[in-house]
């Protein structure tokens, strides 16, 4: 099994990213979290990874830290949940959030990311409530999976005005920003996990 590839992220794409480790090129199947985290950066990385082996296919899951690629596992744990979903899931906040969703039962949270019902989102707070524990939740849920708020509005158009496009802006407001955040807050933030502050 492949643990980690260290090399250049020499493409990035909006699920995937491939890795140069020099004589080998391999794609990762990533979430937005990890694609911002190592997209942004320059120079040589280590990317940790997953592997899945099936009869017709072998793919590679790429985490920028263990603390995703933890969560990530977990969440592999529950039945029906499988590496694509896992991966949307991840996508949709930070893996600290999203374990303090699970924590705390907040099916609601869970069941408004795309692809995962409210049976599913049930099933992964009874299964890993007891797996996720405070250190790993961080701050809990203080966050919704789509920041709204006129703070987010406003740093999404400081985002735009500095270059990035709206998609790529409103991601990242939603991926970073809290609810009590700051426009400035949440600008500085987004600019941080982006490599550009």
């Amino acid at each position: 099994m492949i643990y980690s590839l260290k090399g250049n992220v020499s493409v990035v794409g909006d699920n995937t990213i491939v890795v140069d480790t020099g004589a080998v090129a391999f794609e990762c199947n990533c979430s937005k979290n990890t694609i911002y985290q190592l997209g942004s950066k320059q120079g040589e990385q280590v990317v940790l990874t997953y592997m899945q082996v099936r009869e017709d296919d072998i793919s590679l899951y790429g985490f920028y830290d263990a603390t995703e690629k933890a969560l990530f596992e977990k969440l592999l744990l529950v039945s029906g949940i499988g590496p694509k979903m896992a991966i949307s899931i991840l996508s949709c906040g930070t893996p600290e959030m999203l374990a303090g969703a699970i924590a705390e039962g907040n099916v609601k949270l869970l069941s408004g990311i795309k692809g995962l019902g409210k049976k599913t989102a049930e099933r992964i707070c009874l299964e890993l409530k007891d797996k996720v524990d405070a250190t790993f939740s961080g701050g809990g849920t203080q966050v919704g999976l789509t920041i709204k708020t006129e703070a987010s509005d406003d740093a999404i158009t400081a985002l735009v005005s500095l270059g990035l496009t709206k998609n790529d802006a409103t991601k990242l407001v939603n991926l970073y920003a809290t609810n009590d955040m700051t426009t400035q807050d949440i600008v500085t933030i987004c600019l941080k996990n982006m490599g550009r502050s």
